[in-house]
Parts: structure tokens; sequence; C-alpha cells
């Protein structure tokens, strides 16, 4: 039996979440790299789970017939 994805689609806005990064030029960089991506991929983009921020999705087929669906483009606020 096929497992549900752990990391579910958010109903938090892309901007507010971006709106709590604290460090100025992090948030200067997450909000240019939105904006990049958004018009990269002609997604608009879609917070999954509370941290990870999507930009359209891939539907795939395994060789066993296998079809999921798979969000794609993250970025992620990960300190580092």
């Amino acid at each position: 039996m096929a497992q549900e994805p752990k990391t579910k689609k958010s109903t938090v806005d892309p901007q507010t979440f971006l709106d709590t990064i604290t460090d100025e030029r992090q948030k200067t960089d997450s909000m240019r790299i939105l904006s990049m991506m958004e018009e990269i991929s002609g997604e608009p983009p879609v917070m999954w789970g509370d941290s990870i921020i999507g930009f359209g999705s891939y539907t795939y087929r395994y060789a066993s017939g296998r079809i999921r669906r798979w969000e794609s483009h993250r970025e992620t606020d990960r300190e580092g």
C-alpha cells in the first residue's frame, strides 16, 4: 500500500513565511530567489509543510506502473 507523503501543501502565504526571516541579508536573498523561481518556473509559489516553498509539480511513473506526483523547484529556509 502506498504511503501518503508526510509533507503536505500549507495554506500559509510564502511571502508571509519569508517576512518571518530576521536576518535582512537572508530575507533579501530569499525574496530575490522567490521572484526568480516564479519567473523561471512560470508557477506561483506554494508552501509545503512549514519551511518549504515549491513551484510547480511533476508526475512520473515507476517501471512497476506506479504513478507519483511530486512538487518541484523547492526552496527551503535553512541556516548555513
